[in-house]
């Protein structure tokens, strides 16, 4: 008797032992999340696990950051896990499994789901904003993950990831001077992250090396502005700012023609760039070409006002997330200028918002209309009615 008792209570004591330590673990990688330290809260949730197989909790934090990591296949592995440790689902499990799809490649079947999460006030916010942000970054939309950016970071103004966020976007685009403050204020929240460190000092020796090639420029150093700028050239062939200022090098140094070319590969790059098409406007001029260059001068003029209402409309956005009239003017907005891939993209998330916004169906009502087909136009015209 005296052994059957010392057994069970060294059992007892083996399951308590267990509990605690789970417990402990667990506890220790919701404070690496609360960092944002991924990593560590990965190696805190699987220890976890190793004294508690069977906990729903663990495994569905490790679902999220498996996914938030990139390894997709260990993410769905424990989300299986943790499906099959509840009866009926949550609703923070069935977000995971959208976040896990749109991380996927399945972003346009899943996409109004989480965009209608990513509007509203509370914790499962961030982490929408996040999934989305990253997929509408894969899926080369500047746009929309520059909102779910800098909507992610009104919501969290200390996670130095939504910094990254927003420092790839403009980094991606090509667009370095924007990149290097949002960097900034990732790394001073987390100076130990190695991917914001890389990615800033790209940036900073990119822009070292730009703002060197437009000093030996003003110093009329003309070759040594163009062998940085060859440099750079090698490096990313359609740098529209590093093309910019060889345009300037060139004007500078009388090669109109030259200048031209390189201004129209500038706006071959970007439609809206307005001082692209005022130095284009003066090439021309200097070549006789009077109608041409009277042209970007009023192109010049029409989209100062335009790229000024973006940025209005930009921030505008972020303050009402869920306003499908903002989406849509920034769609509009972009699809008067002949950006149309990326207007139909804002005008697609305003409808996610409201699938019964008129405005935006007439807007695509125009846009098949005009693309030939009739038919559709028709269905959009339709569903603008009243």
């Amino acid at each position: 008797m005296a052994a059957v008792l010392l057994f069970l209570i060294g059992m007892a004591g083996r399951f308590l032992y267990a509990e605690w330590a789970g417990v402990r673990e667990l506890r220790l990688a919701e404070e690496a999340l609360r960092s944002y330290h991924y990593e560590q809260a990965q190696h805190h949730l699987e220890r976890s696990l190793i004294y508690r197989p069977r906990h729903y909790n663990t495994h569905l934090l490790l679902a999220r950051v498996c996914r938030q990591l990139g390894d997709l296949e260990r993410a769905e592995m424990y989300l299986d896990r943790a499906t099959n440790l509840q009866e009926d689902p949550s609703e923070e499990l069935r977000l995971e499994g959208l976040m896990l799809r749109a991380a996927s490649g399945e972003i346009e079947e899943v996409r109004g789901q989480l965009v209608r999460y990513s509007v509203k006030e509370t914790r499962e916010a961030p982490l929408v904003l996040e999934a989305l942000g990253n997929e509408f970054l894969s899926k080369q939309d500047p746009g929309n993950a520059r909102w779910c950016a800098e909507r992610w970071r009104l919501l969290e103004p200390e996670n130095p990831r939504a910094y990254l966020l927003e420092g790839k976007i403009h980094f991606q685009a090509g667009n370095y001077r924007a990149a290097k403050g949002p960097l900034e204020k990732g790394l001073e929240r987390d100076p130990e992250n190695t991917e914001i460190r890389s990615y800033l000092a790209q940036v900073r020796r990119f822009l070292e090396r730009l703002e060197l090639a437009s000093r030996y420029r003003e110093q009329r150093a003309y070759e040594k502005a163009s062998r940085v700028l060859r440099e750079l050239l090698a490096e990313e062939p359609d740098n529209a700012a590093t093309l910019h200022e060889r345009g300037l090098l060139e004007r500078d140094q009388g090669k109109y023609e030259n200048a031209v070319e390189t201004f129209r590969q500038v706006l071959t790059l970007d439609l809206l760039r307005p001082l692209a098409h005022r130095e284009l406007a003066e090439c021309l001029r200097r070549l006789g070409k009077l109608t041409e260059a009277d042209e970007h001068a009023a192109r010049y003029k029409e989209l100062e006002p335009v790229s000024h209402r973006l940025e209005v409309l930009a921030l505008e956005r972020a303050r009402s997330p869920a306003n499908p009239a903002v989406h849509h003017q920034i769609g509009e907005l972009l699809y008067r200028q002949g950006k149309v891939a990326a207007a139909m993209k804002n005008i697609r998330i305003a409808l996610d918002l409201d699938p019964h916004f008129a405005p935006a169906h007439r807007l695509l009502a125009d846009f098949y209309m005009k693309s030939g087909k009739p038919d559709q136009a028709y269905a959009q015209m339709r569903q603008a009615r009243p």
